[in-house]
């Protein structure tokens, strides 16, 4: 596990450069703009993960109504996977759940996404529901917070 990491409170900007370098955002990255358009007016939480120089990871979510957080973007560079970064920026992001009223936290992936789905259901999420109404269909889960 890598050690020499920090979770912090991030930009649009410091998600935009992490997700560029992403391999899994192989379509048309989200703007800046697209970004600050969908997060306008809604509770939201921006994580960044750095390690000692550069930043590595990121976590984006925000308040889909019915007190339920939607963890909508994240990710973490390939060569810092398998390293606690991820878990640690899911506890963050669920202990900000949790003081900010939230019950559960729901995201979206699709079926090639193995890993995430791996992850995602060692760390409590179940799935819910699969959402057919575009092609790839969307794999949707969820997590009741305590």
């Amino acid at each position: 596990m890598l050690k020499s990491f920090e979770i912090s409170n991030g930009s649009i900007e410091e998600v935009v450069q992490v997700m560029e370098m992403l391999p899994e955002f192989n379509f048309p990255l989200k703007t800046k703009q697209e970004i600050n358009e969908k997060l306008f007016g809604r509770k939201h939480q921006i994580l960044i993960a750095k390690s000692e120089t550069d930043f590595v990871g990121f976590k984006l979510s925000y308040d889909l109504g019915d007190n339920v957080l939607y963890s909508w973007l994240g990710g973490v560079l390939p060569s810092f996977r398998e390293k606690g970064i991820a878990k640690a920026l899911a506890k963050h992001q669920e202990n900000w759940a949790i003081t900010n009223g939230f019950t559960k936290v729901r995201f979206k992936t699709l079926n090639k996404h193995k890993a995430m789905l791996c992850f995602a259901l060692k760390n409590g999420f179940d799935i819910t529901d699969v959402d057919k109404s575009q092609q790839p269909a969307k794999i949707i889960l969820e997590k009741e917070l305590l």
